[in-house]
């Protein structure tokens, strides 16, 4: 486990492990449309992100400083469409240290 700049536990983890880290399982209907159980914080890069549930009634990407990079009403559509470049969420997943 790594530790980040403000001191927080840092973890790497695969698109399964999102998974079971949002409890997707438990909501088998929602399969093409799953909830975000958990806000997180993760860095990539060097910067740092959160994937939050926001007032629009969707889901961001957004930046340290809270600007949203990417908007979404549905969550699975927002991590796997392009953000990081060419690469969605879903593609550069293992390549994130996320906040435990």
């Amino acid at each position: 486990m790594s530790v980040g700049k403000s001191g927080e536990h840092l973890v790497r983890i695969n698109w399964e492990q999102f998974q079971k880290w949002q409890r997707w399982d438990e909501f088998p209907e929602r399969a093409d449309d799953p909830q975000l159980i958990d806000d997180m914080d993760f860095y990539y890069d060097g910067n740092k992100y959160y994937l939050d549930g926001c007032s629009k009634y969707g889901y961001s990407i957004l930046t340290a400083d809270w600007e949203e990079i990417a908007f979404d009403k549905n969550l699975l559509t927002l991590l796997t469409k392009p953000v990081f470049g060419n690469e969605s969420f879903r593609d550069k997943i293992e390549s994130f240290l996320f906040v435990n």
